[in-house]
């Protein structure tokens, strides 16, 4: 009804040629658009494991959290670890002049 009603609407003021066909196909419009979000709402109140899907989506979006990253390292990178060692210092010194810096 949401859909076909005002589309149908829009169609005959575009014909017609009235003065507020431009106002009466935005709110076609806008009905159309409001038709497909209602669906959408639906689908999730109705499915439970959808909603509890997007509830726990929508509490991670919220939380702002950091990830932790983990390095992985591969078996071709063990014959390289003294280098990763001092790859790993460098880092670690590198971040300790960034706090020890005033700005």
């Amino acid at each position: 009804v949401l859909f076909v009603l005002p589309s149908s609407v829009q169609a005959v003021y575009g014909i017609t040629n009235q003065p507020n066909a431009s106002i009466i196909s935005e709110f076609a419009i806008f009905l159309s658009y409001l038709n497909a979000f209602n669906m959408v709402i639906i689908f999730i109140c109705r499915q439970r494991d959808a909603r509890s899907a997007v509830i726990a989506a929508w509490r991670k979006m919220r939380k702002k959290h950091k990830d932790s990253v983990k390095i992985l390292v591969s078996t071709a990178d063990i014959s390289r670890q003294p280098t990763l060692r001092a790859q790993k210092q460098t880092f670690q010194t590198l971040r300790e002049k960034r706090k020890s810096t005033p700005f």
